[in-house]
């Protein structure tokens, strides 16, 4: 298999799981817990701030997954080079995350 239909493969699957998880704490379907979302002593401590930060949490990765996942698709399509679709969604993906940690400890 080609290696660039590897990494859009990859990268589609990611974005997927991602859309998926976000739509789940937009909808505030995931109660605390000690594995997933933002989780922090007053966040695990409080069930309506969990909710409260966690739903910001879903929108943000929603959005940064499904702007992922055209991404992908668009890289793919244009032909860019493996290494540089890559480098360019794994940035995407760090600096998204990292934003939306900053945008949950606003939050609270």
């Amino acid at each position: 298999m080609k290696d660039s239909l590897v990494i859009t493969i990859l990268y589609i699957i990611i974005s997927l799981f991602g859309i998926f998880m976000g739509l789940l704490f937009w909808l505030r379907k995931i109660p605390p817990n000690s594995y997933s979302g933002f989780r922090t002593e007053q966040t695990l401590a409080d069930p309506d701030l969990w909710y409260r930060v966690n739903s910001i949490l879903g929108q943000d990765m929603f959005a940064l997954n499904v702007v992922t996942f055209i991404l992908t698709i668009v890289l793919q399509f244009a032909g860019v080079q493996t290494v540089i679709s890559a480098m360019i969604l794994g940035t995407v993906l760090f600096i998204g995350y990292i934003s939306i940690a900053i945008h949950c400890f606003r939050a609270f």
